[in-house]
């Protein structure tokens, strides 16, 4: 991972990854287990949570349905105090397209009304 030879060749030393794929996120979650100098805020549909013993880690969830407003009210807030209570030199974001609202695999759909 990227980090990993970032922080190699000493040009960081803290790293966050926002992760909004709607699953679960536990490649990366297994990687920094337990590196404490790699902070993961993840955006996970409440139905695919399971629970981790990842210390570092901030998992938000929100509804089966969000909309575009409701998604970056949860999402913005949380990055921000993350970034401002980590601090870190670098952060990744690891986006799937499953929470766009048309794919099928993240159900995050709002009921559509006519």
């Amino acid at each position: 991972m990227g980090i990993r030879k970032l922080q190699a060749d000493g040009a960081v030393k803290k790293a966050m990854v926002v992760d909004t794929d709607v699953h679960h996120g536990n490649g990366t979650a297994a990687i920094f287990r337990n590196d404490p100098t790699v902070f993961t805020l993840r955006f996970i549909r409440k139905a695919t949570i399971r629970r981790t013993s990842r210390p570092r880690a901030s998992t938000s969830t929100w509804l089966t349905a969000a909309d575009d407003e409701e998604y970056l009210g949860v999402l913005i807030p949380a990055v921000k105090k993350a970034l401002e209570e980590f601090r870190p030199d670098i952060l990744f974001y690891v986006g799937g397209a499953d929470p766009y609202c048309e794919d099928q695999l993240g159900g995050l759909c709002s009921p559509k009304t006519d």
